[in-house]
């Protein structure tokens, strides 16, 4: 099956508020505008939300939530 220009696109970085994680989401964010890119993390180390501060993310963001697992 071929893709088209206006297939929609999207990615989910796991640990996505880690340091690895965010700069992999700001990353793939910045290359691929089209693209929706989830980035879940559970949260459980403190400040691990500071990696993904909206003025480092772009005006996309959404405020992360702690995630039950």
């Amino acid at each position: 099956m071929a893709q088209t220009e206006s297939a929609a696109r999207g990615v989910l970085v796991t640990g996505g508020a880690g340091f690895v994680g965010a700069n992999l989401a700001v990353e793939l964010a910045g290359r691929h505008r089209d693209w929706e890119v989830v980035a879940f993390d559970n949260l459980r180390r403190r400040g691990s939300e500071l990696n993904l501060a909206p003025g480092r993310v772009g005006p996309r963001a959404r405020r992360p939530r702690r995630a039950r697992v």
